[in-house]
This record gives structure tokens, sequence and C-alpha cells, in this order.
């Protein structure tokens, strides 16, 4: 699939992100912002986020924001069941509601090998398989 730039619809995902995690105790709540512009704007249909498990959940918020605006589907990777606990726990006191098909289990890379089409990747740099985990990335 080829990604256009669309500025409006990157503006839109960037106010609503901003509109989301405003009056949020949370961090980095300027790289959520970013990313959701940016992954709004590319119009991204598929939004791979590779979280690190304490990482928090400001940028996974800020990535569901755009893909709402892209009418995309932000998949969350988590290297285990606890993890994905903490996701989905930190994701719904942010305020964002979870399905359960959007949270993966599983090594990133092998994970990422089965993903088909992923337009926009983020991979939390705390994670020691950052590189890893891009270069097994499937682009659509």
């Amino acid at each position: 699939m080829k990604l256009v730039w669309c500025p409006e619809t990157a503006s839109k995902a960037y106010i609503d992100a901003v509109t989301a995690l405003a009056d949020r105790n949370l961090e980095e709540i300027n790289v959520a912002e970013l990313v959701s512009a940016m992954a709004g704007g590319w119009k991204a249909q598929l939004i791979v986020e590779a979280w690190a498990h304490d990482a928090g959940a400001a940028t996974g918020v800020g990535l569901r924001v755009a893909a709402k605006h892209g009418r995309g589907r932000h998949v969350c990777v988590v290297p285990g069941e606890q993890s994905a606990a903490e996701y989905v726990d930190a994701m719904r006191r942010a305020g964002a509601a979870v399905e359960a098909e959007s949270v993966v289990v599983g090594e990133a890379e092998e994970v990422m090998r089965d993903l088909e089409g992923v337009d926009l990747m983020v991979v939390d740099c705390r994670r020691g398989d950052a590189g890893r985990v891009l270069r097994e990335a499937r682009p659509g």
C-alpha cells in the first residue's frame, strides 16, 4: 500500500491525542502526540507497537487515536501474559479501551514475521531487541 501524507488527518489525530492525554498523569506525552500525528497523517492501516513492560500507556493511546483516524488498527506486541495484563491495565487507567485481539503475546521478532502489511511501527527504545524487531517488520 502506498502511503500518502494527509496534513488534515495528521492535525486531527494530533489534536485528538492531545485531548485524550490531557489531564492524565502519564510520561512521554509529547512523544505520543508526535507519533499520533505521524501515523494519522500517513493514514497507516496497520500500526504495531512493541511495548516495554515499564513504558506506560501514552504512546499506545496516541497510536489508537491515529488508527481510528486512518480507519486502521493498532496492535501491541508484548512478551508474555503478565506484560499483556500490565499493558491492558495501563491503557485502561489512561482511559483507553483495549480489545483482546489488539494485544498479541509472543516474542516480538516472531510476531513481526507473522504480521504482514505494517505501515508504521513503534519500538520502545528500552527493549534490548529493538533493532532485531525492526528488521523483522514486513511493510505493506
